[in-house]
């Protein structure tokens, strides 16, 4: 049990102005957090740390202490 709190790290990030406190064993990648939280790609834009990101970079971007994530969900209508 010690050693898995001394293994674990936890970060702070804060999307569309919420912030989460997410505690894990690995690195994290921002497509994972995006998964985890139920959008889907097709339907959203992401800004990360204020540069636009596509979601083959998101697979390839570990998620840093203090970041800052805002996401656009698009939505159809008339």
């Amino acid at each position: 049990m010690i050693a898995k709190k001394l293994l674990s790290k936890t970060i702070t990030v804060t999307l569309n102005g919420e912030t989460y406190s997410i505690k894990s064993f690995k690195k994290i990648s921002l497509y994972h957090f995006i998964v985890f939280l139920g959008y889907q790609f097709s339907l959203i834009a992401i800004e990360y740390n204020n540069t636009i990101i596509t979601e083959s970079s998101s697979k390839t971007l570990w998620l840093k202490n203090n970041s800052q994530i805002e996401i656009v969900t698009i939505v159809g209508g008339g």
